[in-house]
């Protein structure tokens, strides 16, 4: 009996080795930090929204696309987007407050990890003034 529970033991043990070793890329493997603008600031007509961040991974990324989107108007104010393999990116673009009506607006960052699909994505609110 000792034998037939060791020798399960053992192929349980070769079974879990094995499916660690087959490890899948798991999403918690990049970091997106977005460090402007901040959540829930606001913005005046022709004031410049600084968009800046860090993007990291344990892996070679294939790139990532910057959004930002006017909820109360439904419609993308800004998009931009860069295609380059690397396992880290620094964000650093901007857009002009143009809006023409009060306006909750959205931050999107979202990264390609990898040519299957595979996306990961962070974001945040602010507010733009028409005035």
């Amino acid at each position: 009996m000792k034998r037939i529970s060791s020798k399960l033991a053992l192929m349980s043990l070769s079974s879990m080795l094995l499916l660690s070793a087959c490890h899948k890329h798991d999403e918690t493997d990049v970091q997106i930090q977005i460090t402007s603008p901040l959540t829930n600031s606001m913005y005046h007509l022709g004031d410049t929204v600084k968009i800046q961040g860090t993007i990291t991974g344990n892996t070679e990324m294939h790139g990532y696309e910057v959004k930002i989107k006017n909820l109360s108007q439904g419609n993308v104010a800004f998009i931009t987007d860069y295609h380059d393999h690397g396992s880290n990116y620094t964000i650093n673009e901007f857009w002009v407050n143009n809006v023409t009506e009060h306006s909750d607006m959205r931050l999107v960052v979202k990264v390609e990890v990898d040519h299957s699909g595979t996306m990961v994505s962070d974001s945040l609110n602010f507010h733009c003034h028409p005035m």
